[in-house]
C-alpha cells in the first residue's frame, strides 16, 4: 500500500484507460454524455402535429361522424375509446414518417 505522502499531486499526469474509465464512471468528469448534462431537445414539428392531431378528434363533429360508424357512437365510453385508439395509431404514424 501506497503513503500518503508518496501519491502524485498533480492534475498534469497522463492517467491510464482504466483510471480514465473509473473516473468517468464513479466520477462524471469531463462526461458530457452522463444522463445529468444531457440537454432536453424539443421536436417542434411533432409537438405541433400532436396538437392539429388532437384538436381535429376534439372538435364535436368528429363525434357527429363516428357516430354514423356502427359500434362507435352508442355511447360516450366507446366514443371515447375509438378517438383514444385513432389518436394513439396516427401519433405512431406521425412518428414512424416524420422523424
Amino acid at each position: 500500500m501506497d503513503k500518503l505522502d508518496d501519491l502524485p499531486t498533480s492534475d498534469d499526469e497522463n492517467l491510464s484507460p482504466q483510471e480514465e474509465d473509473t473516473m468517468k464512471r464513479y466520477f462524471d468528469v469531463n462526461d458530457n454524455t452522463s444522463p445529468s448534462k444531457k440537454k432536453w431537445t424539443i421536436d417542434w414539428k411533432f409537438v405541433g402535429i400532436c396538437v392539429i392531431l388532437f384538436i381535429i378528434l376534439a372538435n364535436p363533429w368528429v363525434d357527429g361522424l363516428f357516430c354514423k360508424i356502427p359500434y362507435c357512437g352508442e355511447n360516450n365510453l366507446m366514443l371515447l375509446f375509438v378517438k383514444a385508439l385513432i389518436f394513439a395509431i396516427l401519433l405512431i404514424l406521425v412518428q414512424i414518417f416524420v422523424k
